[in-house]
């Protein structure tokens, strides 16, 4: 799975991961920096991806595109306006019951 066409998009999105995390741990926790480091996140797993399909299936960049960003960058920018309010909301409450704790950088 990881040596074949899609393998790409999973090392992508353990790379996305980090970027993710990292925008989040540097910025303030708010649903604005949420989304933005979701966003940048699906546009790393999406690079990554795309360059693997084209490379091993022998597409064009436009082909490759075709394939793999276009169809799913609507779905992508939904689920990551979703994961960012649904993530905001939980550590709000988290905070509020004491479960976590809040940095003084980080105001949620």
């Amino acid at each position: 799975v990881l040596a074949g066409p899609t393998g790409g998009y999973i090392f992508g999105f353990i790379l996305a991961a980090f970027i993710t995390g990292f925008i989040l741990e540097k910025t303030k926790f708010n649903l604005t920096m949420a989304l933005i480091a979701n966003t940048a996140g699906m546009i790393v797993t999406l690079i990554c991806g795309t360059i693997q399909l084209k490379f091993l299936l022998d597409m064009s960049w436009n082909q490759a595109l075709a394939a793999g960003v276009y169809p799913f960058i609507a779905v992508g920018l939904i689920k990551a306006f979703l994961a960012s309010w649904i993530g905001i909301t939980v550590r709000r409450r988290l905070i509020r019951a004491r479960f976590l704790t809040q940095s003084k950088e980080s105001v949620a």
